[in-house]
């Protein structure tokens, strides 16, 4: 885990950053994380919960099916705030968002961000600081294993940033609620069992034919939302 010097090292919440308006809110913002590829974090103010995306194609369309996605890994069936930065392409996406949800007969109220202010996504924005640190910290531990570095655009540095935000959301416990978002979100803690990240595996492969080998060699990502592990066999397939 990445490490920090003192436990409280984050200033202190204001009262009205941590109230709990009438309907759960969900900030969203992204950032660069190589050329191309961007990643696009989301949270829930209510449980904590962050998702983070790899967005190799940065359009509308494809960050409001994201955000669609995780409202619905969230289980949130009611009027959903939608507070995002002035970005263009986010903009746009989370207009897609509200979309979608509406086939389904589901509200979304979009906030947009204030000019030059932060405020109504300030929360995104020091959880892209906290997953960008883990990441990093995966990263540096792939690279201390395999004594090399790994070039700067490989694709393990994205899949670290997506196994920091399953970790932080699992394990990190919040200084506003006083549990994991997890527990906040399921009611439970995570019991489950986890690999170290990049790790040497074999994976049962259900699509192997008859008289191929089952198992499969290849490197452990993370896991998804419903505890599959997420697997990579060569350089282009997952199990």
């Amino acid at each position: 885990m990445m490490g920090k010097s003192k436990n409280n090292s984050k200033h202190a919440t204001s009262l009205p950053e941590v109230a709990q308006g009438e309907h759960p809110t969900v900030q969203a913002d992204s950032y660069t994380l190589v050329g191309y590829l961007s990643v696009l974090i989301l949270i829930d103010s209510w449980t904590k919960n962050v998702m983070a995306e790899q967005l190799r194609n940065k359009n509308q369309g494809v960050v409001g099916q994201v955000v669609a996605r995780f409202l619905a890994t969230m289980g949130y069936f009611q009027t959903v705030e939608l507070a995002v930065d002035n970005a263009p392409v986010l903009a746009a996406g989370m207009k897609t968002a509200p979309n979608i949800r509406a086939n389904h007969g589901l509200e979304t109220i979009i906030q947009p961000g204030l000019m030059y202010s932060k405020s109504r996504t300030s929360l995104a924005e020091r959880t892209i600081q906290t997953v960008r640190g883990q990441g990093k910290t995966f990263s540096a531990y792939v690279e201390y294993k395999v004594a090399a570095k790994l070039p700067e655009r490989h694709p393990l540095h994205a899949w670290a940033m997506i196994h920091a935000s399953w970790i932080l959301n699992r394990f990190h416990v919040s200084y506003v609620t006083g549990v994991t978002s997890h527990m906040a979100l399921r009611g439970r803690p995570y019991n489950g069992k986890i690999y170290n990240f990049a790790c040497e595996v074999y994976a049962l492969d259900p699509l192997q034919t008859r008289y191929q080998s089952q198992w499969r060699r290849g490197v452990w990502l993370t896991k998804d939302e419903v505890y599959h592990n997420m697997v990579c066999i060569g350089s282009h397939e997952l199990v």
